[in-house]
């Protein structure tokens, strides 16, 4: 996603819920696979980074995590080395659970922290790099039958480590490895990440259960002090939080979702809402536009924010829907009341008046009728001659056009013309 537009460039489809990023921006790990970027081209198999990998901070090296450690040149995408045995050693495989989960580069490329849980205690193992020499354990005994470690994140300055697991994180001082800070709750910490200050440490948890799944976020600083309270977003059932990372101006960027797929998390002042879109089919993962049947993630949506009983639209905003037809928006506005308009390529725009703005997700609704397929917010005879014209097409074909495959299954056939039919004549908000 480009961070200035919020233009989707790329979507990927993985079962993995980690990705990982090199300084340069050049290379891309998810999954067991290397990618380059901005083509996307799959570079090298890791078939040992199951759990985690990690970019050295000059991106010449990796490191693989399958409840083991490896260390691979990416140059070459040779394997070179294992380490991170020794804990092992100390603590006999295998307890149920126990192993490597995470690895992390100090931000000089000077040393990497694995996480561990080794049955009996959360631990940081630190090694100088690239020499690989072991220098000490971080270490704090949890009571817990079985964890497991979910992210690992050392501070800007590289003085901090903080280590998150089941429903917990600690923050140690990684000369020392004393424990500075703790933080404690009911859900899983999915992610811990410093801000580019070092000043806050930000929390990303979740809970997934067969009823209800929430998610939010909350920051402490430095030595774990809780400065804000926890910060609630929303709650999707089956769902909970993935990776996020923190950004040069303390906010957040969400990379995945935990159990597959994708949604960003509301921040407070957001406005949150439902987008609709009638007779839409959405096309399987295997096809090039990596829509997902029966979800609409990833759809461009543009939202035109009006005074109430406006004409003239004061902001406008370009994201994309998220899973289940959820989305979010920061208006630059103040809050208060508004009309807000959402419009979708091959929808009828739909205005909603009055509406409180920032407002909590899935409190507003917007139903898009289909049909629009020459985006003049009319369903007409011009509708027609575009189906006509790409009629029997499928898609990467020379003559197919997405805004005449109004379902988006990748296929311009009677299902649209049963859909125009349906809705000739109506016209947009």
């Amino acid at each position: 996603m480009d961070g200035r537009s919020g233009k989707v460039q790329r979507m990927i489809s993985s079962s993995s819920i980690l990705v990982s990023i090199n300084a340069s921006g050049s290379r891309l790990a998810i999954s067991n696979q290397v990618l380059s970027y901005p083509d996307i081209a799959a570079l090298w198999n890791i078939p040992k980074a199951d759990l985690h990998f990690q970019f050295s901070p000059d991106g010449k090296y990796g490191v693989a995590v399958n409840y083991r450690a490896w260390l691979y040149d990416m140059g070459t995408g040779a394997e070179l080395t294992q380490f991170g045995q020794e804990v092992f050693s100390v603590n006999p495989w295998p307890v149920s659970g126990q192993g490597i989960y995470r690895a992390a580069f100090s931000p000089n490329g000077k040393s990497v922290v694995l996480g561990v849980y080794t049955g009996s205690a959360i631990v940081g193992m630190v090694f100088s790099f690239p020499e690989l020499q072991f220098q000490r354990y971080l270490s704090d005994p949890i009571n817990i039958e079985k964890a497991s470690v979910e992210s690992v994140a050392i501070s800007p300055d590289g003085r901090l480590a903080a280590i998150s697991w089941n429903f917990g994180a600690t923050v140690f001082e990684i000369e020392s490895g004393e424990i500075v800070g703790r933080v404690l709750g009911d859900k899983v910490i999915k992610t811990v990440a410093f801000t580019p200050d070092g000043s806050q440490l930000w929390i990303a948890h979740g809970f997934h259960d067969t009823a209800a799944a929430s998610v939010g976020l909350g920051f402490y600083d430095a030595n774990g002090v809780q400065q804000r309270k926890f910060i609630q977003t929303h709650g999707i059932a089956g769902y909970s939080m993935g990776s996020f990372h923190t950004v040069a101006n303390n906010s957040i960027i969400v990379l995945g979702e935990y159990f597959g797929g994708y949604h960003g998390i509301r921040h407070p002042d957001a406005f949150g809402f439902t987008v609709k879109l009638k007779d839409f089919y959405g096309l399987l993962e295997e096809w090039p536009n990596n829509y997902v049947a029966n979800s609409p993630r990833g759809i461009p949506v543009t939202i035109d924010l009006f005074q109430p009983g406006g004409s003239v639209p004061i902001e406008t905003r370009k994201i994309v829907l998220g899973n289940f037809y959820k989305a979010a928006v920061r208006f630059g506005a103040p809050p208060g009341v508004y009309d807000i308009r959402v419009r979708v390529d091959s929808w009828l725009a739909k205005r909603l008046d009055n509406i409180q703005v920032p407002g909590r997700t899935s409190a507003v609704t917007f139903e898009l009728e289909n049909g629009d397929c020459s985006l003049d917010n009319y369903v007409g005879t011009d509708d027609y001659l575009m189906i006509n014209a790409a009629f029997d097409s499928l898609i990467n074909s020379p003559d197919y056009d997405i805004r005449a495959d109004l379902d988006r299954d990748g296929y311009v056939n009677s299902d649209d013309y049963l859909i125009l039919n349906k809705n000739f004549d109506l016209s947009g908000d």
